[in-house]
């Protein structure tokens, strides 16, 4: 069959910006499709800069058997309404959602959406290829595990799929099928021209916000370091210099980062790369061996400056953990570091939210993130909140909640943001902050093109490391309604 796979653009998305990060899942799930003998292209939207009217023009040229589309909890309704539109032009296109929106919302997507024909729920790469099948054959779709779908007008679904075990049994992702598409944003930062890498999926912790923790069923699985290496050089072959490694959790495992890091370094690669981790676990060893294998930026969960507010988000750190790590980081000559902080957590106090800000400034950035406390279904805070009363199933489904417009124990949301902008102009405007990072920049070549790019782009810049960056934006647009 031929299947047309599609990444909306995020609502507040504006053409010519282009894209974060490399549609890595479409990829995957591109691949097992091909290998079945199936035709798939892919769409990105944001990576190939193009309207919705330019967008519904391609699909329509396509011609496609299936559509399917990846979901963000944040971008949902998004999707919802450009399959819509998609559909009254071609009503015969049998259309999928996929990712963790269709996952967490898909029995109300298929009762209010006629023009949804399916949710894959979970990871899509086997179901997909199993739908596909089905439906190419006419195959009883009851056998088809991990799907939502409508029989003689009733909402059905099936069991659940199992996680993939085997994660080195899915084929390398072919890049060609968004070969042209502009990437280049991490972080609120300009980066050189690179592609996303996986090397494993899920976490092990139960942080109360993160819709990882469900979506992998609180497990951690690794690809075999020795393909991972197979990987990283092929695409090195293909001319890529610079990598994001998008685990939900790189450093979860201490000796699977050390052994892959050894691996990369007796390949001789020369690389740069980014990824996420946390502040517990990581030794000087790991971070050493992540230097010298090409780690140039890693991304912190911290969260907050108020060991009260962990333990609210169950993340099993302290305040001290992340001093530690950010020392062992800055020993371990890793030339860029950046922070995640969330503010408006219930009950959190004026001056908790300003011990965040102070929090972030006496830690060794190089850059913070801060944001507001959202909730999205699927998550421990959105079982709780539904519990006490403060979230309407009707009418907050399918959206990302920002906590402090629903629960009656937050700071007002203007203090929020106001405290947060704040909080980047004391950070950022710091004349100690300055000279170092200048003085860091001149000794890395990394950071050094990285800090030109972003120079050139420095009007953008000043718009990203304000509240009203695109994720935010995007979740607030949602709750407008």
């Amino acid at each position: 069959m031929k299947v047309a796979l599609l990444l909306p653009a995020e609502p507040s998305w504006q053409v010519g910006t282009g894209s974060s990060v490399p549609p890595l899942g479409l990829l995957y799930i591109a691949g097992v499709l091909n290998q079945a003998g199936h035709e798939v292209s892919i769409t990105d939207q944001a990576g190939e800069n193009l309207s919705d009217e330019k967008l519904k023009q391609k699909i329509k040229k396509l011609e496609p058997d299936i559509l399917g589309l990846t979901t963000y909890s944040h971008s949902g309704q998004k999707a919802i309404e450009l399959v819509q539109d998609i559909k009254e032009t071609n009503p015969n296109l049998i259309t999928i959602f996929g990712g963790y929106f269709a996952t967490f919302n898909a029995k109300k997507i298929l009762e209010t959406t006629p023009a949804v024909d399916f949710c894959v729920r979970g990871e899509g790469e086997y179901t997909a290829v199993e739908l596909v099948n089905a439906l190419e054959k006419k195959r009883d779709l009851s056998e088809v595990a991990g799907i939502t779908y409508r029989e003689n007008n009733i909402v059905k679904s099936t069991p659940d799929r199992p996680l993939i075990k085997d994660l080195d049994a899915l084929p390398i992702p072919d890049r060609n099928l968004i070969k042209g598409n502009t990437y280049g944003n991490y972080a609120n930062l300009s980066i050189d021209f690179f592609t996303s890498i996986g090397t494993s999926r899920g976490c092990p912790y139960n942080c109360t916000f993160c819709l990882a923790t469900q979506w992998s069923r609180n497990k951690w699985r690794r690809r075999d370091v020795h393909k991972i290496a197979d990987e990283f050089e092929y695409l090195t072959h293909l001319g890529y210099e610079n990598f994001l490694l998008v685990d939900d959790n790189f450093t979860a495992n201490r000796k699977h980062v050390i052994r892959l890091c050894q691996e990369l370094r007796h390949r001789n690669l020369d690389i740069n790369w980014i990824c996420e981790g946390r502040t517990t676990g990581g030794s000087l060893e790991m971070y050493n061996e992540m230097s010298h294998a090409g780690c140039r930026m890693i991304y912190l969960g911290l969260e907050s400056g108020n060991q009260r507010i962990l333990d609210y988000y169950n993340k099993h750190a302290t305040i001290n953990d992340a001093f530690l790590t950010v020392k062992k980081i800055r020993k371990a000559q890793i030339d860029f570091i950046t922070g995640s902080f969330i503010l408006g957590a219930p009950g959190e106090t004026i001056q908790e939210l300003q011990n965040t800000i102070d929090f972030s400034i006496k830690l060794d950035l190089d850059a913070p993130l801060f944001g507001i406390l959202n909730v999205f279904k699927g998550t421990r805070l959105w079982d709780e909140y539904l519990a006490q009363g403060y979230i309407d199933p009707e009418r907050h489904w399918g959206k990302a909640l920002p906590v402090c417009n629903i629960h009656p124990d937050c700071a007002p949301r203007d203090i929020i943001i106001e405290i947060i902008n704040r909080g980047y102009n004391k950070f950022l405007r710091r004349k100690k902050w300055f000279i170092k990072f200048l003085l860091r920049s001149l000794k890395s070549k990394f950071r050094l093109k990285m800090v030109i790019k972003n120079f050139n782009q420095r009007h953008e810049l000043r718009k990203r490391f304000k509240f009203s960056d695109i994720v935010q934006h995007d979740l607030y647009m949602e709750d407008e309604t």
